[in-house]
């Protein structure tokens, strides 16, 4: 489809998704999507067309403009813009972009979690293959699937939580990595503070404090939601006995495991397996 609007040159395209009674079944839902070809007049003040929107420069380069202010947006870069608060953006040289436009299930508490807006290193090879994987079907004259289109929109907000992040970032992310992959590699010891300091590298008062900010959680809650997890898949996908659960999992007692797993999954151990047991029946 193609659409007359100020600075979009007749090589761009645009495509409307009616989705079907499946739709809301899935986390995000598509509203349009377009590979568009500017020029230097291209400006949008987005006044409708209440949504998010997503954009991926391939070449040039142009602005965003929302509650934040006003960035540059350059070849290789994405900007994620809530169209709820009417923002604008455009190109003072012109541009080729993809974009969409789309809105889900709690996309707003997403939305403010995002480190940045703007997502300045992306894997171009990820984005551009998103971006292609929802467009390709309208070129070929049928609408991707409901389940395509969230894999691919989620597949895009990721890289606006691992892109832009400098040495000391990653440097962290290599550490908590490790520390992410003891605990799982260790459920069934005793897993202690110091052995998780050291991993990090950090000193008992730092590690828990950088951790909490990386994570959401204390050291020893992220440990007992590993534990609770593991157990849930046991519970779920084996014959094992709760003592054998209680062993492999790293409680120190049935005792301990009945009372922290109804803590965070509000039954106890032998309730969630008989109604895990009885809804695979049906």
């Amino acid at each position: 489809m193609k659409l007359v609007e100020r600075g979009v040159l007749d090589t761009s395209d645009i495509y409307l998704f009616n989705g079907s009674t499946r739709t809301d079944a899935f986390f995000y839902h598509l509203l349009c999507t377009g590979h568009y070809f500017c020029n230097g007049q291209y400006r949008v003040r987005r006044n409708s067309l209440d949504s998010y929107l997503i954009i991926y420069v391939v070449e040039g380069e142009g602005f965003i403009e929302d509650m934040d202010g006003r960035r540059s947006l350059s070849k290789g870069e994405m900007a994620i813009l809530n169209c709820y608060e009417r923002p604008s953006y455009g190109t003072e040289t012109g541009w080729e972009i993809y974009w969409i436009h789309f809105d889900g299930h709690d996309i707003s508490k997403l939305y403010a979690m995002l480190p940045s807006k703007i997502a300045r290193h992306p894997l171009v090879d990820v984005s551009m293959r998103a971006f292609k994987k929802i467009i390709i079907p309208f070129v070929n004259g049928v609408q991707p699937t409901e389940a395509i289109v969230n894999k691919y929109i989620t597949n895009l907000l990721t890289e606006f939580f691992e892109s832009d992040k400098d040495d000391v970032i990653d440097e962290k992310g290599r550490r908590f990595q490790a520390v992410y992959n003891y605990i799982t590699q260790n459920l069934d010891k005793r897993i202690s503070l110091d052995e998780l300091a050291d991993l990090a590298n950090l000193s008992r008062f730092y590690f828990i404090r950088a951790f909490k900010e990386e994570t959401g959680y204390t050291p020893h809650e992220y440990v007992l939601r590993a534990r609770v997890n593991t157990a849930v898949f046991f519970l779920s996908a084996t014959d094992l006995t709760l003592s054998d659960i209680t062993y492999k999992c790293g409680f120190s007692s049935e005792s301990a495991f009945n009372n922290t797993f109804r803590n965070f999954t509000g039954t106890t151990p032998l309730q969630f397996r008989k109604k895990a047991r009885a809804e695979s029946l049906h």
